[in-house]
């Protein structure tokens, strides 16, 4: 079942107690934070790479003796790195401050660098949102999905201070920019240094710092899609057909 904190527990519980072995997909990043992360374990799981596995064992040492299996990702698009691509792709998430987008728009020189906003689908949008957006020029997205924005949108950069995006943005070719905040939830990717951190007291600067990052652009997607996503050779085989096949069986 989904690895959904707000239910699992209940049958997890009712799982041992009727010896029913379990199954579980990964499909958000693992936090200190989740209680029943840490209380309670799924004996099959599949994650998304090596990266995740030793996150959620570290979380719960108990998973050392479970099984895992991995997802089979590839990167969405080709290894041409166009320099010329120098959109800013704004992720509305946990932790988003109105007045530091403003910001980023302000400080962006926009003959070189175009900012668009991406909100939840099926989210309601506040209409101040909205009218700055039309104001200002900014391309924002409702329900589009990421394939559609990035086949359409010359995108460049993901930014956000909380998001799984920013973790899947190299798969699409794209430089994840974490936007520092008080709310440490999203912190261990800073330290794990597979995300660019932007401080809302340097926004001033953001021209600098992407134009730095521009021209490293290929090694930092190289670097950080080799930490996040690969997954070792002795567990290749240990894969979605391999988890699919086991749980029908």
């Amino acid at each position: 079942m989904i690895d959904d904190q707000r239910i699992y527990p209940l049958f997890l519980d009712i799982a041992r107690r009727n010896q029913i072995e379990t199954y579980c997909y990964m499909h958000y990043k693992f936090s200190k934070y989740v209680v029943s992360t840490y209380n309670y374990e799924f004996d099959n799981i599949l994650v998304w790479s090596e990266y995740f596995k030793k996150k959620l064992i570290k979380i719960n040492p108990k998973y050392k003796n479970k099984n895992f299996y991995y997802s089979s990702i590839v990167t969405k698009k080709n290894e041409i790195f166009n320099t010329q691509k120098r959109g800013l792709l704004y992720i509305f998430d946990l932790g988003f401050d109105f007045k530091v987008f403003k910001k980023i728009n302000d400080c962006l020189d926009k003959s070189k660098y175009k900012l668009f906003l991406k909100f939840k689908p099926q989210n309601h949008i506040n209409n101040e949102y909205q009218k700055f957006c039309n104001q200002n020029n900014i391309i924002f997205f409702k329900n589009e999905n990421l394939d559609y924005i990035l086949n359409n949108y010359e995108i460049s950069f993901f930014a956000a201070p909380i998001s799984s995006l920013l973790l899947e943005s190299t798969l699409y070719n794209c430089v994840p920019i974490k936007i520092k905040t008080a709310n440490d939830f999203f912190d261990d990717t800073i330290k794990d240094k597979v995300v660019k951190v932007l401080n809302p007291n340097k926004i001033s600067k953001i021209n600098q710092f992407l134009d730095n990052i521009i021209k490293n652009r290929h090694q930092i997607i190289n670097t950080i899609n080799k930490k996040v996503w690969s997954v070792n050779e002795i567990n290749i085989n240990k894969n979605i057909e391999n988890f699919c096949k086991k749980f029908n069986s």
